[in-house]
């Protein structure tokens, strides 16, 4: 019975109808009572349980966590039924936060995560959202974080400035093309007819060779037009992928070390090809603003970037390596690492599979440093857990936080106005149930130890559901 409603309700969240359905179905109503305020009152109660095992189970694990842990927030609000804030860690994919609020200025999200981060032996060095002013000021002024802008804000205003205009414009051009077409076929149809007649019409004849020469030429003029349209759109697509693929501390083909001035200047080139081939292609001033709006946010990319190896070369240097190991870690250990994890955020399996080559390239390059060979295989595993960690400092996007937003939605959805215990059941679920490949829940990620299975938990904490009522005869049944 815990499983059914378990399953059903909170992973599936399925109405009390359809669970009471189930139970017909199989048979079970004749051991289970299943009336909808049966079924409602057990929910709550399971929900309520979910919430008290989260407090157990979190004050254990956090007394268990004997560093104060340097964390990356990913901050964010989302509305399916009113203003719902939502902070997540990146790494272990951990929600510290989901809360309905009244607003979502600067005062409500300092008030929601200091009360959330109060028993946590955590420190926010680094937040991960949009451009949002309230967030900002948030992440400035009262945690004293680095805020890293989202990579996806800035590729979506080049698309939101680009992308729509330019469709039109190629679907004009191939407009242009069809009728020039048109006017080919039909040139030579009025030759054909003409050549056909009998009797000539009285006075000069139409020069028809010329006309259909005429129409060629404004068909081959036409197509160029096409194509320049649809140059410049892939101007600006690939030229707004660049941005990503540059956007990283290393060189994504080679793991060389991408410095701040590198990627200024990369950064800068990208946008140069995406403002010359707006300006050519005479779009709004609308796009114009959206394309300069998303060129700001070069500098605190930069800063970003600037932060990430201020933070990696603090952490090497307290290793306290000599300068040749010191080197190895930064330059070959460091990369080789990150590519890795970044691989695996890759879908499409060609490139995520060369990525994975490069990774392997700088590894094997690795086993042959004499320096990396000498150390036993406990500092070994020790410098690659370090390097693991400096690696998923950079964060450049919210990605996470924006599916969470997603599933939200659809929960809000489904129960069409989602209550706080809902919520907070929902939150549980995805911290403490939900597993990657790897077998670990987000919670086991994030304080590094296992918690104690939820669902024995619920087994435990829950009782024997109520015997169904007896039913009534028929003869009864008129009576009444």
């Amino acid at each position: 019975v815990v499983a059914i409603e378990f399953v059903l309700s909170q992973l599936g969240h399925c109405g009390l109808r359809l669970i009471q359905q189930l139970y017909r179905l199989s048979q079970l109503d004749c051991l289970v009572a299943c009336s909808v305020g049966s079924l409602s009152q057990r929910i709550k109660q399971m929900e309520t349980n979910l919430v008290t095992y989260s407090g157990q189970q979190e004050a254990t694990l956090a007394e268990a966590m004997t560093d104060n842990k340097a964390i990356t927030c990913c901050l964010d609000e989302t509305f399916p039924s009113g203003i719902c804030l939502v902070a997540m860690e990146p790494v272990s994919n951990f929600i510290l936060l989901e809360e309905m609020a009244a607003k979502r200025d600067t005062a409500t999200w300092a008030t929601a995560m200091e009360k959330r981060l109060a028993n946590l032996p955590v420190t926010v060095i680094q937040v991960a959202s949009d451009e949002a002013k309230a967030l900002i000021k948030y992440t400035e002024q009262n945690l004293g974080a680095h805020h890293s802008p989202d990579l996806f804000h800035v590729q979506q205003e080049v698309s939101k400035a680009s992308a729509a205009p330019l469709r039109a414009q190629i679907k004009k051009a191939q407009s242009v093309v069809g009728r020039a077409e048109a006017d080919i076929q039909n040139q030579r149809k009025q030759r054909a007819l003409y050549e056909n007649q009998e009797l000539k019409p009285v006075g000069r004849p139409i020069d028809h060779v010329a006309r259909e020469a005429h129409a060629k030429v404004e068909h081959q003029y036409a197509i160029e037009e096409l194509r320049e349209t649809e140059s410049r759109r892939d101007k600006v697509r690939e030229a707004n992928k660049a941005l990503s693929e540059v956007y990283h501390p290393f060189d994504i083909e080679t793991g060389e070390i991408r410095t701040p001035t590198r990627l200024r200047r990369e950064l800068d080139n990208n946008f140069d090809v995406i403002e010359t081939t707006v300006e050519e292609a005479n779009l709004s001033e609308n796009s114009t603003k959206r394309v300069e709006k998303a060129r700001r946010m070069i500098d605190l990319m930069v800063d970003t970037l600037q932060f990430f190896w201020v933070i990696v070369n603090s952490q090497v240097k307290s290793l306290k390596l000599d300068k040749a190991l010191e080197k190895i870690v930064r330059d070959t250990l460091l990369p080789a690492v990150y590519l890795e994890l970044h691989a695996a955020k890759v879908q499409i399996a060609a490139v995520r599979k060369q990525r994975l080559e490069s990774s392997a390239m700088l590894y094997a390059q690795l086993a042959k440093e004499k320096d990396w060979q000498s150390l036993p295989e406990e500092v070994k595993k020790e410098l690659i857990k370090i390097a693991t960690e400096c690696a998923q400092i950079f964060q450049r996007s919210s990605s996470n936080v924006e599916g969470r937003n997603g599933q939200l939605s659809l929960h809000h959805h489904v129960y069409k106005n989602m209550n706080t215990r809902k919520l907070n059941a929902a939150t549980v679920i995805h911290n403490y149930f939900i597993r990657r490949q790897d077998g670990t829940t987000a919670a086991e990620r994030f304080f590094g130890k296992a918690p104690e299975s939820l669902f024995n938990y619920l087994l435990s904490v829950t009782d024997y559901p109520a015997v169904p009522a007896k039913k009534r005869s028929i003869v009864r049944n008129m009576v009444a």
